[in-house]
């Protein structure tokens, strides 16, 4: 790695995090060739308001939603989300969840939801396309994903399904793991909670669920901070601008 920073011509990075990470191996004198650039979302399509098109829900439709997209993986957390799930249904938290994605832990967490008792109200109905699941952030009522450090160090950036859940509006929790804070804020653009805590977890989606003005809140703010840092054009011309720079004499 240190090789091929110092033949570049500049290096770009998704979060604040790696910044620190890179520079943390890095002599002095590469540190400027770092460049922070987010990943951008296109916020065309999740023009804010009601005009997500309605989405056939199934069975307990008119209940919340609690949404999660991701890779069926370890480092996505799923697995103590659907136990975070048991502890809502268990306080008597009406609730249905959908967790939209595909992966080598489908089986397993297929399992651990029927040995919960929760196949009523948690399902998996696998990968989707993307306008597809443009509907599902529509009609959320919040977006929940709980990432972790694996044990061989495997981790998140700041998962692109975050930022769109709050490009849509979507009021969302997620675990305070590697640049996903630089995204959420805690208390102002969502909730943070520990990852590998689906305790706090649940405390924490039960709380949003029940409160109506902090989702609304939260969701206001959340779509503010895409516009502000995250917004594709705006990415794209600092990345234009590293270019040129990159090749003038």
């Amino acid at each position: 790695m240190r090789r091929r920073i110092e033949s570049a011509h500049f290096v770009l990075t998704c979060t604040r995090y790696n910044v620190e990470y890179l520079r943390g191996f890095l002599p002095r004198q590469d540190w400027d060739k770092i460049h922070l650039v987010y990943h951008g979302i296109d916020l065309a399509a999740f023009p804010q308001g009601d005009s997500f098109a309605d989405f056939p829900l199934g069975e307990n439709a008119d209940l919340p939603l609690i949404l999660s997209v991701g890779r069926l993986v370890p480092k996505k957390g799923m697995r103590d989300l659907v136990t975070a799930c048991h502890l809502l249904h268990s306080r008597g938290v009406a609730f249905r969840c959908v967790i939209i994605g595909e992966g080598p832990l489908r089986q397993e967490l297929e399992t651990h939801i029927a040995e919960l008792g929760l196949t009523a109200m948690v399902t998996l109905p696998g990968a989707m396309a993307h306008d597809r699941l443009l509907a599902f952030y529509g009609q959320a009522t919040v977006f929940a994903l709980a990432p972790h450090v694996t044990e061989d160090g495997d981790r998140d950036g700041i998962p692109n399904v975050l930022a769109e859940a709050m490009a849509a509006g979507t009021p969302v929790v997620s675990t305070a793991v590697s640049g996903i804070p630089e995204l959420i804020e805690d208390g102002r653009t969502g909730l943070l909670v520990p990852p590998r805590d689906p305790v706090v977890l649940a405390d924490t989606l039960e709380r949003l669920l029940a409160d109506a003005p902090l989702r609304r809140r939260l969701a206001a703010a959340s779509r503010g901070k895409i516009e502000e840092r995250f917004e594709c054009w705006e990415t794209a011309k600092a990345l234009r601008t590293l270019f040129v720079q990159s090749v003038q004499p």
